[in-house]
């Protein structure tokens, strides 16, 4: 009996895991919009009821891509950021990490992928698992404005706080992005954060 319902639960994961592995083929040679949750059934050979059972919706695919994808990010930042020259200037530092997030953004989720998945959330509540990136590239602000308090670069002030602007100016800049994949999005990233921390720039 156990033998049986253990047989059972590893079909359903490699149900799932096909149908997860086919929907991201399909997604990258036709593109998310073209692709239904009836195509991606056909394709595995299942029921479209079977593709529910493990997917309630095509937007929850692409959230589990995010959160994929969300992994690979922590692993690149902290490469990254181990390997940041730390005797520069504490706020050039910390524009390099936020043009690094914002490029990661475009080279590696992409535009259609990213979209797609900002647009599920508001639409169908449908939510990735980000939290670990943000956490990750938060921690990393604090600990270089902190850095650049301690060398009197940087005013005093709640680093957290500092780092939470940061993150809506980010934020802010990846909405501007679902709508216009051609608005200088790095560049616009650089301006805006080099200009907020100009205001922390210790004058002493």
């Amino acid at each position: 009996m156990l033998e049986k319902v253990n047989n059972r639960k590893l079909q359903g994961q490699q149900t799932k895991e096909k149908i997860y592995t086919t929907a991201k083929a399909m997604f990258e040679e036709y593109g998310i919009e073209n692709v239904s949750t009836r195509d991606i059934a056909k394709e595995v050979g299942v029921s479209i009821g079977a593709v529910y059972l493990y997917f309630p919706s095509k937007e929850n695919i692409v959230a589990c891509m995010i959160e994929e994808d969300a992994l690979k990010h922590n692993s690149e930042f902290m490469e990254f950021f181990n390997l940041l020259d730390k005797e520069k200037p504490a706020s050039d530092l910390i524009v390099e990490i936020c043009v690094f997030v914002n490029d990661f953004m475009q080279r590696v989720v992409g535009h259609q992928k990213f979209t797609m998945f900002y647009k599920s959330m508001l639409d169908f509540g449908v939510q990735g698992n980000p939290n670990e990136v943000i956490k990750t590239v938060l921690k990393a602000i604090i600990e270089v404005y902190e850095l650049g308090v301690a060398r009197g670069e940087l005013k005093e002030a709640n680093s957290m706080e500092v780092a939470l602007q940061i993150k809506t100016i980010l934020c802010g800049l990846e909405v501007e992005w679902c709508t216009d994949k051609n608005n200088y999005f790095l560049q616009k990233t650089k301006e805006m954060v080099t200009l907020l921390m100009q205001n922390y720039i210790s004058t002493h």
